[in-house]
């Protein structure tokens, strides 16, 4: 899954576009990209990076799920997770691989699978 994700983040930076690789596969895909700061060590750019897809759980709504960066990176189903991190000049892009994939929205065509798979994979914070 790492190496996934670092030719990942590797075709990023060259083209110079964030966009998912299309198509059904059996993973899925984080991105994300940070400007500004040169030479940005790669452990902190892939903290940073996870820190903003989880912030939306904030206006997350459990009750009408819907695919986001942060239901992705909490899906319980994912066993196996993959990070790249590539640079260039002073962008950074990090690119998160997730296998078995979440977010499904849909399994033989039925709109009310969305509410099922989300319910069992992306679950309310707790209080300690």
């Amino acid at each position: 899954m790492s190496a996934l994700a670092q030719t990942k983040a590797e075709e990023s930076i060259a083209s110079n576009k964030l966009q998912t690789t299309p198509g059904k596969r059996g993973y899925a895909e984080n991105l994300y990209k940070i400007s500004g700061f040169p030479n940005m060590d790669p452990s902190e750019a892939a903290k940073k990076a996870v820190n903003s897809w989880y912030s939306s759980v904030k206006s997350y709504n459990y009750e009408a799920p819907k695919a986001t960066g942060f239901s992705q990176v909490v899906w319980n189903a994912t066993t196996q997770l993959g990070v790249g991190v590539a640079s260039k000049d002073d962008i950074t892009v990090v690119a998160c691989t997730y296998s078995p994939r979440g977010n499904v929205v849909l399994q033989n065509g039925n709109p009310k699978d969305l509410y099922y798979y989300f319910s069992r994979n992306v679950f309310p914070p707790t209080n300690p």
